[in-house]
């Protein structure tokens, strides 16, 4: 049974709606007094007649919208009725009328300013749910690449919080095509204020520092896909998800999350992005140098000397950017010079040494994340630190390390305390700045300070401030259609059949050269829509982990590039790649294979995969047989090692297909 409302409740609730609300009750009232007026009116001019009948309803209308009419009748009696009137209608509409609709005006206001205004017809426009540490990072992005689009940013947070905040780290220019929405990112109802059907593109950042943030994105990734399903969209629609801590990303990598079709799912880590925006391709399109690193000049022969030359790359801090940046660098440092048939005493190993004041317990909880890194990655050696990096054992023993000639040192302070950090990395010993070892600050806000010391040319000439809160974030970091590419061109190379009669019209024996071909028609501006589709339709079905041992791939590329003299310049169309290239890759082609191979070990153990020679790989209890170093692999199975051959030798058309160019240094 329904509560009954006393009369007084319902006033207030008719007075205090919505616009809609507000006119009626006003409508109501002022018809409802006229009627009465009316009433009144006919009863009076029945016993006391003071106006003719055919003129009374003109009378009592023109009195009630305009009290100066009373001054037109001649008699007593008619000026107090017309008077009265006049009153009550001036009241009613002025009055009432005025304070309505600038309550009205002051309520829409008020609405606008706390983010609670919906507006239904904004159509191909960007979502943004939560505000985030780098929300700002990502509409700079987004107003580059799209200058008209609208943005809709809804966030639990206070909306002039919000808006204040984008204030300080925006222009007039990016702030223009931003609409603020306050409502609880974990609500549906609310959600569907976002108009999600008629989006471009859907980012689910979370809240800043909110408990459980990662789980209530993945919550939210799911309620978007139910809001699409009710209206039946069918159109796919990429849905970007934030995770913020390191391990819930692992985790997310490793599982394909049951969404529907109607979403393109694609997980992202801030801390991971600043790690590849440092070393990997991307690194192209900022001013970040690469990890020190001297291009090893590749022997003629195989059997001639090569470069004692090695990469040590030292971590200080190992929170949350401290295990992006050792994640990265398992997967990137991989070079030419390492060599398995050597005995171990003779290998060219790289060099990790984390140190952390609380490393134990770290430790304990990083490897039983990562059990398998140091049986299954055979080139690089990681070492774990309890210690500080100001204590005098600590600072001279950099100061050792240094002496070493062939030694390529990067020190990346990742400690999350600004002052600190900045603290640490400009007063290290004084060798680290006279030996040009590379030292990378960590920072959240680029400061005059942080513009000072990269503008720096002597002392501080290879110390860089990096990990801003609104740089950490590049839309081409999160695109996966070369990804898609890679994945087709496995597909057509294990292909066991013929495909002279599938679009691609491959012979059997020309397995591996889609990329190849998608790059001639590219080139030669011919129709390449059927390659294109057939990729992305292949990459829709992949499960999540293997979109990462793609997406992964390329990051090693521009080491690949360094190692045999190239360096990487970004294009603004696809570049033709000469036949020089071709030439220096066959000729470093046994080192770029093994660099490949053990690249690839890092990848899969990082995944979670662990050996075991016994079993067909099995991506359900993550084992398989071919991890293990490049050189007992050929010795087992030598056809495995032509496969990351055609690797290497496609990656320059690879790079050409995102408009990357190799320039002979």
């Amino acid at each position: 049974m329904k509560q009954k409302l006393h009369f007084q409740e319902i006033i207030d609730k008719a007075i205090s709606g919505g616009i809609w609300k507000q006119i009626i009750f006003l409508s109501t009232i002022v018809f409802g007094f006229f009627i009465l007026i009316l009433g009144l009116t006919l009863i009076v001019n029945h016993f006391l007649p003071i106006w003719d009948d055919d003129y009374l309803l003109r009378k009592i209308y023109t009195n009630f919208i305009d009290i100066g009419t009373q001054c037109e009748e001649d008699m007593l009696l008619p000026q107090i009725i017309a008077g009265i009137i006049g009153l009550l209608g001036s009241i009613l509409l002025t009055g009432l009328l005025i304070s309505t609709f600038s309550n009205i005006f002051e309520r829409r206001v008020e609405a606008i300013r706390l983010g609670k205004v919906t507006y239904k017809n904004i159509r191909d426009h960007y979502v943004i749910i939560g505000f985030s540490e780098i929300t700002v990072s990502l509409i700079k992005e987004l107003c580059k690449k799209d200058e008209t689009s609208k943005i809709i940013i809804m966030s639990g947070q206070e909306t002039e919080y919000v808006r204040r905040s984008l204030q300080a780290q925006l222009d007039k220019e990016e702030e223009k095509p931003i609409t603020l929405y306050f409502g609880n990112i974990e609500s549906a109802d609310e959600l569907k204020r976002l108009n999600l059907n008629h989006a471009k593109e859907i980012y689910i950042l979370g809240e800043s520092d909110e408990y459980g943030r990662d789980s209530k994105n993945i919550g939210c990734t799911h309620k978007v896909c139910d809001i699409r399903k009710e209206t039946k969209v069918s159109s796919q629609i990429p849905v970007y998800v934030q995770f913020d801590r390191i391990a819930s990303y692992s985790i997310i990598q490793k599982m394909t999350l049951a969404t529907e079709a109607n979403i393109y799912f694609r997980p992202f880590n801030f801390y991971e992005n600043w790690a590849r925006l440092l070393w990997s391709l991307y690194s192209v399109s900022t001013n970040y140098s690469h990890l020190d690193y001297r291009p090893i000049q590749i022997p003629k022969k195989m059997t001639d000397s090569i470069s004692k030359d090695y990469v040590h790359l030292v971590i200080v801090g190992f929170g949350k950017m401290g295990r992006a940046l050792l994640l990265e660098a398992l997967r990137i440092c991989h070079f030419a010079n390492y060599d398995d048939t050597q005995k171990e005493t003779n290998r060219i190993y790289t060099i990790i040494t984390i140190i952390d004041k609380d490393m134990d317990k770290l430790k304990n909880y990083f490897t039983a994340q990562y059990p398998y890194l140091e049986e299954q990655i055979h080139d690089i050696k990681i070492q774990y630190r309890k210690d500080d990096i100001c204590s005098p054992n600590m600072r001279e023993e950099i100061s050792e390390w240094l002496k070493d000639k062939h030694r390529m040192m990067t020190i990346a302070i990742c400690v999350s305390e600004p002052d600190l950090s900045l603290s640490l990395g400009l007063n290290l010993p004084s060798c680290v700045y006279e030996k040009n070892a590379r030292v990378l600050i960590r920072q959240e806000l680029y400061t005059n300070l942080g513009e000072l010391i990269d503008e720096n040319q002597d002392k501080y000439k290879h110390v860089k401030i990096f990990g801003m809160l609104d740089r950490g974030l590049q839309k081409d970091m999160l695109k996966d259609q070369l990804s898609a590419y890679i994945h087709q061109y496995y597909t057509c190379q294990y292909c066991k059949n013929d495909c002279q009669s599938c679009i691609f019209h491959i012979k059997k024996k020309e397995k591996n050269k889609f990329i190849k071909l998608l790059y001639e028609k590219e080139i030669e501006k011919k129709d390449a829509s059927s390659f294109i589709e057939k990729a992305n339709q292949s990459w829709s079905d992949l499960s999540e982990p293997l979109r990462w041992a793609n997406r992964y791939q390329i990051d090693i590329y521009g080491i690949f590039c360094r190692t045999i003299g190239y360096d990487i310049l970004k294009e603004s169309a696809i570049p033709i790649v000469h036949k020089n290239v071709s030439k220096d890759i066959s000729n470093a082609l046994p080192y770029l294979t093994r660099m490949e191979k053990y690249r690839w070990n890092a990848e899969r153990t990082i995944a979670g995969y662990r050996y075991d020679g016994t079993k067909k790989k099995d991506d359900s209890l993550l084992t398989h047989p071919l991890i293990m170093p490049y050189n007992e692999l050929k010795k087992k199975h030598p056809t495995e090692i032509s496969k990351d051959k055609d690797v290497v030798m496609n990656f320059p058309y690879i790079l050409a297909l995102e408009k990357y160019k190799m320039i002979k240094n």
